[in-house]
């Protein structure tokens, strides 16, 4: 009996001392948070990174007081959103254009004290996978066309935190800031981000249901699209106008107009842009009595959708055909 006792006395104290050993030995310490590398404040540099599912990165900018920054982020494939934070941690402003995957997010600001911005770059879309260039364009006193780009940005910016937002008010007061920030814009003579901000003006009378106001803005967009060779930009005013049209019962500019997407969107390879405006033809089909047409597009629409996975447009092009087949 005494060696199994011994045994056992052993192996007892052999396990103490192994617990005792493990809870001496320090915890393991938590990982570092990650370092936010600091953008190259020299004009004409970029900076270039891969983007992929709902990730983010963040960057730092040093900045004295009251000076001025200009960058961009270019998007190579992936739809991207722009988030500038002051020193302190407060947002000063979001920049997520119309340009979707493709196309720049421009970030012009003064610095209110000095420190480190961070500059967040992050992508909306679950499934995203592309990449982006952050292109650093001047880092410099002030001047006074610097101030006025500035001030037409925040308010740009203001309206369309109330466009996204949506309701009557918000969107009424989306119209306001668009409208001064066009009036900055123009005095200016920048053109190029006027054509932004009356895209998305013409978005916001669209949906107040003010289609003649969309119509005006959405034309104005396409003209100075048009002269910069903007080809992507031009989709979505081309599509905006075309129902603007539809809806004021001008079926056959609104053909033309999308017709003039489609094929854009074609040569862009912008598929969703395509699928969307299949859809968008059989519309006009059908509010012309054209059922055969409309079926036509409908149908190329559906299996577009199918193609590309997306069940909420599915359902709605299976019920517009729905309704074309009970007219035959």
């Amino acid at each position: 009996m005494r060696t199994p006792l011994r045994v056992v006395a052993i192996l007892l104290l052999g396990l103490l001392g192994a617990g005792c050993q493990k809870a001496g030995q320090p915890e393991p310490a938590e990982p570092a948070p990650p370092v936010e590398p600091r953008l190259a404040a020299t004009p004409g540099t970029a900076l270039e990174a891969g983007l992929a599912g709902a990730r983010s990165h963040s960057y730092r900018i040093g900045m004295a007081a009251g000076q001025y920054a200009a960058l961009t982020v270019d998007q190579r494939g992936v739809d991207v959103v722009v988030v500038l934070n002051a020193p302190d941690g407060r947002v000063l402003r979001r920049v997520d254009g119309f340009t979707e995957d493709h196309g720049p997010e421009p970030l012009p600001f003064i610095a209110g004290e000095a420190g480190d911005y961070r500059v967040e770059v992050s992508s909306p879309v679950a499934g995203a996978d592309g990449s982006y260039a952050i292109v650093f364009e001047a880092l410099r006193p002030p001047t006074p066309r610097d101030r006025s780009l500035v001030a037409a940005e925040e308010v740009f910016a203001a309206g369309e935190e109330l466009r996204r937002k949506g309701g009557r008010p918000a969107l009424q007061g989306a119209v306001e800031r668009h409208l001064r920030a066009l009036e900055l814009l123009r005095a200016i003579g920048a053109t190029g981000r006027e054509a932004d901000v009356l895209l998305s003006l013409g978005s916001a009378f669209s949906d107040l249901g003010e289609y003649a106001q969309a119509r005006g803005a959405y034309g104005r967009a396409l003209d100075l699209f048009r002269a910069a060779g903007r080809s992507r930009e031009s989709l979505p005013a081309l599509s905006g106008l075309g129902r603007a049209y539809r809806i004021l019962g001008q079926p056959e500019e609104a053909l033309r107009c999308y017709r003039e997407a489609l094929d854009l969107s074609r040569k862009l390879g912008a598929r969703r842009h395509e699928v969307e405006l299949l859809g968008n033809l059989g519309r006009v089909y059908a509010s012309q009595g054209k059922v055969e047409e409309a079926l036509a597009f409908y149908d190329q629409a559906l299996a577009g959708w199918r193609e590309l996975g997306v069940a909420r447009e599915q359902a709605t092009s299976l019920n517009l055909l729905g309704r074309l087949y009970l007219q035959l």
